[in-house]
């Protein structure tokens, strides 16, 4: 007989009231002391007093119904269950997120979790329609919510939040909402009913079957769920509102867990301890904990996160092959031996090696901070000082399991930079003199150092402790003054110099004593920064200059104002005029594939982002403004172009850095002549100091802030409330940095696509077939071969009859896609490519692939419709000659690079990527 299905009345009659458990003892055994304190250097004034407080961190939402749910299911009511998925997926979900959360990506998480019969299709099969009466059992669930203390009267409770009830016409099912730490040891949360269930849960094996003869493993649900949540910025109440569907859909016995909680304690708890840092907001002074209150009027104690470092390095030791990627700086292949290819051609990492980095144990840092908004209609703003190890190969840098988190502080207002950097730098000493590290079984004693850093330009400045970028004396890198008069209409700009006077270790150190005893900054300096102290190398050459924010950002956008704003149509330089032309050169431009944003208006700034101003300063701007721009403004861009195509590449020889420094130094020299000095602004001067610090700290794309931009939003994911979001973020940092591994572990194929596709930035290629290592057919192989008597002339010659022929239209090959001229669908085109034919590196568009198989072996092919490369008056850019009638058969292995190719009226042109690094 049918049971009943979850209706109103149903659900009305079997609410409950939630009940607590008595809290928790005070003294939790993962909370240890704070780290021993260090002395300060005399000269540097810190406010301080007390001393930090160790706390457990909590986390984000979990709710729950406080109704029970009906015990018995039948199928007769999988049609209120599909109801309910449709529901959760139009009703439950956060719609203000950049990423949207569509149905049919939660059908993708139920087929893994649900047995056949019920999420194997989509939509679910009629009740009629199923043979076998199977039962749904949804366990009744009570929270309970446990109340911590820390011993410095920080009472959990402080921490509790209440959600207004959900209505769903009939008063609904109340939700209580409280911060629950998302993967770090939790409160109890458990039932009566359940406590037998959540005990064998904690005892099962994550391999064992999710329930009787079912395709998927335990881990594998648990990590499909939770790619599926990181990827989709679950809340906690969300993610909860997941696990109560899929226990809905899932026959009984099963063993996914019931709760977050216990959810959570399958995985491995690595969890770091966190140092809440109290403070008086007014004198900037350490307290000792939340309720020491400053003596000042209307002062208020807050707080930010430190995270200890020790703690995190040992953690990545103990992953497998962590230790062999260290490696990557003595088996590296350089291009040139002489040649800027890498942080470790650098001069502040030269000097290192002399010494500290001798031995191959050590490794350095580089550090970064930001801030970014979390909320949309407030002022709140995360800080986060974090650091990448220089050692890891640069695809592996930035991943955010391989970071390492120093603190993180969270408040409308900026933080004060000496005080956020205090417990960083009381560490450094013992990063310094070295702890013993894991790995493989193997005990390694391994020393760490602080080597450079970059930032954005406010960031700088605050943690230089100097003048912002529209103050007198405010660059980083010289002493120039900079002027404001009435010829700059009152806004500060720094006109051209030949000769600038450099800032060094010497001339810093009596600027920082100058304005201590003049209590007043000295030449743009404020006064003395921990920072100074706690990198290795000399200060002001170990700061970076961000390309990101000080080039493409800054400067890029400033020049495409004055091109095309209509407030300076009367100038001479001013292109409003050709607007319209100049949007549709851009509109009608095929850029590869790797290339994700298509340039847009060019009277709509604020749609340009950093990455887009980048591909059109390298690759478009050139060519698009050619024939528009008049012709000394052209040249003078020119000059530009060149410099910066040198500084981004992959490999810079000395010379080369010499030719991009004086092209740079023409270039803002004429620019003021042909601009006026109005515009001479922060960011165009700092130009004139991108070639020395490529020196000092290494190629552009290595210090530029593209990769720490990335973290930023996801770091802003993990904060799943309004209050308390530092430690929320800092708890469930471990989550992301986890997940990539977890992936990595999953046994079922499926389950492994599905976590990859949900948790990829890009689309996941659907690849038929391997060639080699790195390399794959993608798409179907055709049985009707693309220019199938080309493939026969040229395969008579290298293979004896009988042989066969399949065509395909795309290649993955070494982190790039290869789309053949024959797959013309879109905008976007992929076939120009540089390959390898004997000694030779030529340039050609890929018209088909093809498989070639013979009785012993078969290989894979790329026809390749030759082209000569044609002069185009631009370094770097050739023209095409599309009107070529030769053919090359060149193997798949020996392809190159894709190239842009980039039409404007009757001219094609062709341009190779400067790195590989930077490819989107």
């Amino acid at each position: 007989m049918a049971g009943p299905s979850l209706s109103k009345k149903a659900k009305k009659r079997l609410k409950e009231s939630l009940t607590s458990v008595p809290p928790d003892d005070a003294g939790s055994s993962n909370v240890i002391t704070p780290s021993a304190s260090v002395d300060i250097p005399s000269n540097l004034v810190v406010p301080f007093e007390g001393a930090p407080t160790t706390v457990v961190p909590p986390a984000g939402h979990i709710s729950y119904p406080a109704a029970a749910v009906a015990p018995l299911i039948s199928f007769n009511a999988l049609l209120d269950a599909r109801d309910a998925s449709l529901a959760y997926c139009g009703n439950n979900m956060s719609v203000d997120r950049e990423t949207a959360f569509t149905p049919s990506s939660a059908f993708d998480v139920l087929r893994h979790v649900a047995p056949p019969q019920v999420g194997g299709a989509v939509p679910f099969v009629q009740p009629s329609e199923i043979s076998v009466d199977h039962s749904l059992h949804v366990t009744a669930m009570r929270e309970h919510i446990s109340s911590l203390n820390t011993g410095d009267s920080l009472d959990w409770h402080h921490f509790l939040t209440m959600s207004s009830a959900e209505s769903d016409g009939d008063n609904g099912d109340s939700y209580q909402e409280i911060n629950v730490n998302f993967h770090a040891t939790q409160p109890d949360i458990s039932t009566e009913n359940d406590s037998e269930s959540t005990l064998h849960e904690q005892e099962v094996s994550v391999h064992q079957e999710l329930y009787k003869n079912s395709a998927i493993s335990l881990h594998d649900t648990l990590v499909s769920l939770l790619s599926f949540a990181q990827s989709s910025h679950l809340t906690g109440v969300e993610f909860c509102k997941l696990l109560d569907l899929c226990h809905l859909l899932l026959p009984a016995p099963n063993i996914l867990p019931t709760s977050k909680h216990s959810f959570f304690k399958h995985f491995a708890n690595h969890d770091s301890e966190l140092n809440c840092v109290f403070y008086c907001n007014v004198r900037w002074k350490r307290r000792t904990n939340g309720s020491d209150k400053c003596s000042c009027p209307k002062s208020k104690v807050q707080n930010f996160i430190s995270c200890p470092l020790v703690e995190q390095f040992q953690r990545l030791y103990q992953r497998p092959g962590f230790r062999e990627k260290l490696q990557y700086k003595f088996n590296r292949k350089k291009v040139n031996a002489e040649n800027i290819e890498d942080i470790y051609d650098s001069n502040v990492y030269k000097e290192a090696e002399r010494t500290f980095l001798m031995d191959p144990n050590n490794i350095s840092l580089t550090w970064y901070t930001d801030g970014v908004s979390i909320y949309e209609c407030s002022s709140y703003t995360l800080w986060v000082f974090v650091c990448v190890i220089n050692e890891l190969p640069p695809e592996e840098r930035f991943k955010p399991e391989n970071l390492v988190i120093g603190g993180l502080w969270g408040e409308s207002e900026k933080p004060h930079p000496n005080l956020f950097l205090l417990p960083i730098y009381q560490e450094v000493p013992k990063l310094k003199q070295g702890f013993n590290v894991q790995s493989n079984s193997v005990e390694t004693h391994v020393k760490v150092i602080v080597l450079c850093g970059t930032c954005d330009v406010p960031a700088n400045a605050a943690f230089m402790n100097m003048k912002g970028h529209s103050g007198y004396y405010s660059c980083p890198k010289c002493f120039i003054i900079g002027e404001k008069s009435e010829r700059t209409e009152n806004v500060c700009v720094f006109s051209h110099q030949e000769e600038l006077d450099l800032r060094n270790k010497e001339n810093y150190k009596e600027c920082v004593q100058r304005s201590i005893v003049n209590e007043a900054a000295y030449k743009g300096v404020f006064g003395p920064t921990l920072l100074s102290f706690m990198v290795h190398s000399s200060f002001i050459p170990s700061v970076s200059i961000d390309s990101m924010h000080c080039l493409y950002i800054g400067f890029t956008k400033q020049l495409l104002n004055l091109l095309f704003n209509t407030k300076y149509s009367s100038s001479k330089f001013s292109l409003c005029s050709k607007t319209v032309e100049v949007n549709a050169r851009l509109k009608q431009l095929q850029l590869p594939h790797f290339v994700e944003r298509l340039p847009e208006d060019v009277t709509k700034l604020s749609f340009w982002k950093a990455s887009l101003c980048r591909n059109l300063i390298l690759y478009i701007m050139l060519v698009v403004f050619k024939g528009v721009m008049k012709q000394e403004y052209y040249n003078n861009l020119v000059l530009l172009v060149n410099a910066l195509s040198v500084l981004n590449s992959s490999s810079i020889s000395l010379s080369d850095l010499e030719t991009a420094d004086s092209d740079l130094c023409k270039f803002c020299a004429d620019l003021e002549n042909l601009y006026s000095v109005r515009h001479m602004s922060s960011s165009l001067h700092l130009l004139r100091h991108l070639a020395s610090s490529v020196h000092d700290t290494g190629n552009l794309f290595i210090s530029s802030c593209f990769r720490f931009e990335d973290l930023n939003g996801k770091l802003a994911d993990l904060a799943h409330g309004t209050r308390h979001a530092t430690m929320q973020i800092a708890s469930n940092f471990n989550v992301m940095s986890k997940l990539p591994i977890l992936i990595s572990n999953v046994s079922s194929d499926s389950a492994k696509l599905f976590c990859r596709k949900v948790t990829g930035r890009k689309h996941y290629l659907q690849c038929s077939e391997v060639i080699s290592i790195g390399s794959f057919v993608v798409g179907e192989l055709d049985t009707v071969p693309e220019h199938e008597q080309c493939l026969l002339v040229k395969c008579s010659v290298l293979f004896q009859q009988p042989f066969q022929i399949h065509t395909f239209p795309k290649v993955f090959h070494q982190g790039m896609l290869y789309v053949s001229d024959s797959y013309n669908r879109g905008s976007r085109v992929s076939s120009y490519c540089r390959y390898v034919l004997g000694n030779r590196i030529l340039l050609g568009k890929i018209l088909t692939f093809a498989k070639i198989t013979t009785s012993s072996e078969t290989t894979y092919f790329a026809l390749i419709l030759k082209s000569d490369d044609l002069p185009s008056g631009l370094n770097r850019y050739c023209l095409v000659n599309t009107q070529s009638d030769g053919y090359d058969l060149v193997l798949v292995n020996n392809l190159n690079n894709v190239s842009f190719y980039l039409q404007v009226d009757t001219d094609h042109f062709v341009v190779d990527p400067i790195n590989s690094f930077e490819m989107e």
